[in-house]
């Protein structure tokens, strides 16, 4: 399977717990119990709503049963793990550890046929909300390539065949041609930073920095490929065209002393410009960050027992090709 690139920075019985209904004893004489309307509340109403949605979502990603009467319940149930970081039910769970040795056995049988007919192949992936499917893709022949694969599995193993318009081999063979030629993308102007072939959408994916709205279209051109063919991801600002500079921050206490041991974010209000824990400070109180000529807001903070702090800040204009010295004094009480 293709995987992306960067540059140098891309079902099943269940045994339910009857939920007992306390009916009030002496009670004067009314309608018989039988001609009692009775109304049990949802097992769903009995947990949080917020945290059940997100129940909901997780198990639908996955292909399981979502329905909110039985998300409650099992989120109720004694017997509930949370292997996958939410709450299932024994038989649940072994259905999923299961699931990674079944798909990754078909997954590469079929991997290892589909790279003997590289002409049609075109890569597969796995659909987690789909239980884990494996799905195969090829350019032409789509009957024949299933056939002959479901001769080489079990009767019982799980894959679906997909006609799509590129091969893989078509794919990387362009995504080479074009970062091979990263120079021109200045003429844009822009800056290509990400490629590689994006499977599941049978495209080339590349990740750009420029301000034109009409870059993947001026790629396009320059290759001589279908614009079809592009993903083109862009930060829509160009941010990454600017000069280059470095920050130095020396974090010092109250006494003068280096403070070693501190996160060292950079703030911008361009998020691509941003970076959180860019570095963190040595011995002698010090870290260095490669960054764009722009003017950053800095954050210092300590990990403690209580998690993170804010200990000091500052701001700094980073001169292009230059370099700017910040020292901050922390406070660390």
């Amino acid at each position: 399977m293709a995987v992306k690139r960067r540059g140098l920075g891309r079902g099943v019985a269940l045994t339910l717990v009857p939920v007992g209904i306390l009916l009030a004893c002496g009670a004067p004489p009314g309608p018989s119990r039988s001609s009692m309307p009775v109304t049990q509340p949802s097992v769903a109403q009995s947990v949080d709503q917020d945290e059940l949605e997100r129940q909901r979502d997780a198990r639908r990603a996955w292909g399981l049963r979502s329905d909110q009467n039985w998300v409650g319940r099992v989120m109720n149930s004694r017997d509930a793990t949370y292997d996958f970081g939410f709450a299932l039910l024994p038989f649940e769970r072994d259905q999923l550890f299961r699931r990674p040795s079944t798909y990754q056995d078909v997954a590469e049988t079929v991997e290892q046929y589909g790279l003997q007919h590289p002409k049609e192949w075109a890569d597969l992936f796995i659909d987690q909300s789909r239980g884990g499917l494996v799905v195969a893709q090829f350019t032409a022949d789509v009957s024949d390539h299933e056939s002959a694969i479901q001769s080489l599995l079990r009767p019982d193993a799980r894959f679906e065949i997909r006609e799509v318009r590129w091969s893989l081999e078509e794919l990387k063979s362009t995504v080479t041609r074009i970062s091979d030629e990263r120079a021109w993308f200045r003429n844009i102007p822009a800056v290509l930073y990400g490629w590689g072939v994006d499977g599941m959408a049978n495209k080339v994916s590349l990740d750009i920095s420029s301000s034109r709205a009409d870059a993947a279209a001026v790629i396009a051109e320059r290759f001589g490929i279908e614009p079809e063919m592009l993903g083109v991801n862009s930060d829509g600002t160009g941010a990454q065209l600017l000069p280059d500079g470095k920050l130095v921050v020396v974090a010092r206490d109250g006494e003068g002393n280096p403070v070693e041991g501190l996160l060292v974010s950079v703030e911008h209000q361009d998020a691509s410009l941003s970076f959180a824990d860019a570095c963190a400070t040595d011995a002698e109180g010090t870290c260095v960050v490669d960054l764009k000529a722009v003017t950053y807001q800095i954050v210092l903070e300590r990990l403690g027992s209580g998690g993170r702090r804010v200990v000091g800040r500052a701001t700094a204009a980073i001169p292009a090709g230059g370099m700017t010295r910040n020292v901050i004094i922390v406070s660390l009480e």
